[in-house]
């Protein structure tokens, strides 16, 4: 049975230097999960799209701690978008009550909610921490590993007691790099549930360390370990029986490590390692809470603008829907500054490029605009497009 999840409204001091983004960042670094909310205003449109005309209002936006777990609605504050002087109660009106339910939808199915039913527009988006990948072990494996784990959105840390093997030299993509003792370096990392493990050291003796301060950790989402069937299997056998590990925990690690590829070169095989910790992320997550296609990235620029981009406007644009084929799913997101340039990406093509030109013009009119891209029948074949789905996106000026 699937546990539910406790969700509360955080209630934030106001902090100047602090935007809406940055307190979002902050929260799932604290609680691993968030949903932010964003009221809209009522458009003009029947369905609530406006997709016709832009809405010259802004939004408000709060946001949703998630603990697995438990549910639980609480009282909050509602903060208006970054750069609007207006308080929430006269751009959006009387906010109802945010509807839990369809948090948790939006939580344990990785996708953003619209919500519709009470005269306004309200939209439910879940985003999780980065997940963290521990690689220990710095050889030729762990430094194929690092840097495509970095690329495909884990955050990477690195132990190894060796000092040639541990350092920022050598793995520029890690968040840390631990040059200690194995034990040591678990402890300073303080693995918890949301965590993905690999076991990549030189030698029986530093995986049977590495495995006993492991157990006495809480069980992380993914655990594997490097070596033969046939040492696995002896390590297993000499660790239940000296260090009396348990026999479930023990059969619970991925061994061999990684998906039967025949990969044989390290590179190859960091990535049957990769593919396996994408399968559990995906698929596999023992809190039944789905990764959504939010960009962190994206979020960061917003939280902390790179200094050449301070002084420009800009707009959020975020796919809200999706239905059949489509190149990115919804939660994608991608910043638009007001001189076309981008950055992030919703699927790019000439979906992606029309939509640009919107959010250069939602940008003049400082509002925001839901758009519905088709991409099915005569409409793709003429944009060169074969998808065969449609997405909605909502395009938000960020003042």
């Amino acid at each position: 049975m699937k546990s539910k999840t406790r969700i509360f409204i955080h209630n934030f001091l106001v902090e100047e230097h602090m935007n809406i983004y940055s307190k979002l960042l902050k929260q799932l670094n604290m609680c691993g999960h968030a949903i932010l909310v964003t009221d809209y205003p009522a458009s003009d449109t029947s369905d609530g799209t406006a997709a016709s005309a832009v809405c010259h209002q802004t939004s408000c936006k709060t946001i949703l701690s998630a603990v697995p777990g438990q549910m639980k609605p609480d009282n909050g504050t509602i903060l208006p978008v970054s750069g609007s002087s207006a308080s929430c109660s006269s751009v959006c009106g009387t906010l109802p009550p945010i509807n839990t339910t369809l948090a948790q939808t939006a939580l344990s199915e990785g996708r953003p909610v619209l919500d519709r039913d009470h005269g306004h527009i309200r939209l439910l988006e879940p985003f999780s921490r980065k997940e963290r990948l521990l690689i220990l072990g710095g050889g030729h494996v762990g430094l194929a590993l690092a840097e495509f784990a970095a690329k495909t959105g884990f955050s990477v840390y690195v132990a190894d007691d060796r000092p040639s093997f541990a350092n920022q030299l050598r793995f520029p993509w890690a968040e840390e790099v631990y040059c200690m003792d194995f034990p040591a370096a678990i402890q300073a990392f303080q693995p918890d549930t949301q965590d993905y493990i690999a076991v990549l050291t030189r030698g029986h003796r530093h995986d049977a360390d590495c495995l006993t301060a492991l157990s006495r950790c809480p069980v992380p989402t993914y655990l594997g370990m490097i070596g033969s069937r046939r040492r696995v299997k002896e390590l297993k056998t000499h660790l239940e029986e000296t260090e009396h590990l348990s026999h479930e925990w023990l059969e619970s690690i991925h061994t061999p490590i990684g998906l039967a590829i025949k990969a044989v070169t390290p590179e190859e095989i960091a990535i049957s390692i990769l593919a396996e910790l994408i399968l559990t992320k995906r698929t596999l997550r023992p809190d039944h809470i789905a990764p959504s296609d939010a960009d962190l990235d994206v979020i960061a620029a917003l939280a902390d603008p790179p200094a050449n981009r301070t002084d420009l406007k800009k707009a959020l644009v975020t796919i809200v829907e999706t239905k059949g084929s489509t190149p990115r799913k919804a939660g994608a997101n991608m910043i638009v500054y007001e001189d076309g340039t981008v950055f992030g990406t919703i699927g790019g093509g000439c979906a992606e490029a029309g939509l640009v030109q919107t959010a250069r013009e939602v940008i003049r009119s400082g509002s925001y605009q839901f758009c519905k891209v088709d991409m099915t029948g005569e409409v793709a074949e003429e944009e060169g497009m074969v998808c065969g789905g449609w997405m909605m996106v909502v395009i938000e000026a960020l003042l």
